[in-house]
Formats: C-alpha cells, sequence, structure tokens
C-alpha cells in the first residue's frame, strides 16, 4: 500500500487510547484538534509538576514516594525517535518520560487506580524499548502511584526483559499500523493536517 510520506507520531498515549477503542480521542489527539481534560488530569498534572520541581531541586523521590535519593534524575524530557527498520520508516516512537536515571524509568500516577494496573500495560515497557533503541538499556520500571483522596501511595516494580521489550514492540507495531493503516485508507491526513492548520489560522485572526 502507498502511503506518501506520511509520519505517525507512536505515543502511548494515542496507542492506548486507540487499543481501548476511542478512536475519536486518539485522532484528535494525534492531530492537536482538542485537549482531553477533567478535574483529575488536571490534578494530575499539578502533582506532576510539583514533583518535578521537587526532584529537580533535591535530587531525591517526592515526600509521598518515600523521598529515596536518586542518581541523576532526567525529568519530562521529550523524546522522538525514528525508526531504522525499513517496514517501520512510517513511524516515529514519541514520548515524554516523568523521570528516568541510569537503570530505570520512573512514572507517576495519581488517582484511584494502583500501580499494580498501570504496571501491567505497555507504557514502561514501551519507554524501557525507547531507551533500548537509544542504546541506554534499563534494568526495571517502577511505577509510583498517590491516591490523593485516600492520602496513600503504593508503587509496582516492572522488570525489563528481552521477552518485556519484544511484547511491548509487537504491541507498539500493532496498534500503529491499526491506526496509521486506518488514516492513510480513509484520506484523513489529508483532510485532518487541513483542519488543522484551518483552526491555527483562525486562532491567529483572532489574537
Amino acid at each position: 500500500m502507498k502511503t506518501k510520506n506520511y509520519k505517525f507520531r507512536a505515543s502511548y498515549s494515542i496507542l492506548r487510547m486507540w487499543e481501548q477503542q476511542r478512536y475519536d480521542d486518539a485522532v484528535k489527539m494525534l492531530f492537536h484538534l482538542s485537549s482531553l481534560t477533567s478535574p483529575a488530569i488536571e490534578a494530575g498534572k499539578a502533582f506532576h509538576k510539583e514533583w518535578e520541581e521537587h526532584i529537580k531541586k533535591t535530587g531525591c523521590l517526592p515526600d509521598v514516594f518515600g523521598g529515596t535519593k536518586l542518581k541523576n534524575p532526567i525529568v519530562e524530557k521529550k523524546y522522538a525517535i525514528d525508526l531504522k527498520d525499513s517496514r517501520l520508516s512510517w513511524m516515529t516512537l514519541v514520548c515524554r518520560m516523568d523521570c528516568e536515571t541510569k537503570d530505570e524509568v520512573i512514572e507517576f500516577k495519581t488517582g484511584t487506580t494502583s500501580s499494580t494496573k498501570y504496571a501491567n500495560e505497555q507504557q514502561i515497557p514501551m519507554y524501557a524499548l525507547i531507551r533500548e533503541i537509544q542504546g541506554r538499556s534499563v534494568k526495571k520500571g517502577i511505577v509510583y502511584h498517590y491516591d490523593q483522596y485516600a492520602k496513600k501511595s503504593d508503587m509496582s516494580i516492572v522488570w525489563i526483559t528481552p521477552k518485556v521489550l519484544k511484547i511491548a514492540a509487537d504491541w507498539i507495531e500493532g496498534m500503529a499500523s491499526s491506526m496509521h493503516n486506518y488514516l492513510v485508507e480513509n484520506g484523513l491526513y489529508e483532510q485532518l493536517t487541513k483542519m488543522k492548520e484551518d483552526v491555527d489560522a483562525q486562532a491567529l485572526d483572532e489574537l
């Protein structure tokens, strides 16, 4: 199938929405047509900002997660990785990791869903795979969760193995291929790119 030069930016959030059959939300996020928000999402963003500043200032985990000293932490860094595999040249892996060290990728979560559920999803393995592609392998991923309503925290560890990375790679390719092919076959890259340009132009006119 001819795919021209369309570049699919595969983030975990977009792929997870597609997997959950939240197709409209996934497409809107990909083309930046709207921002998904809710009181819970805004609260999570506020905690993330607070924790980011804490780690930058102290080099330690937030107090709600024990305050452990981290080794040369990097926080909220964005990555965009073009894949060398010719089969996947249409895809760019993108992410912004909450925190990372030499040996770990760390994600922070808020709300009522426990760290165990997040640890069983593909976010940590996907981020570990991105590190692997960069030549910066990690031994494990950690999900730290804070329930701001119950004032309780918990954590789960994901050990990174070749099998875990293979499962993540297959999941990414499967979800991304499904969404990318849908967009190509229905001419949506052209339509939605034009729609985004029109929205941006209208916003400039209103300044």
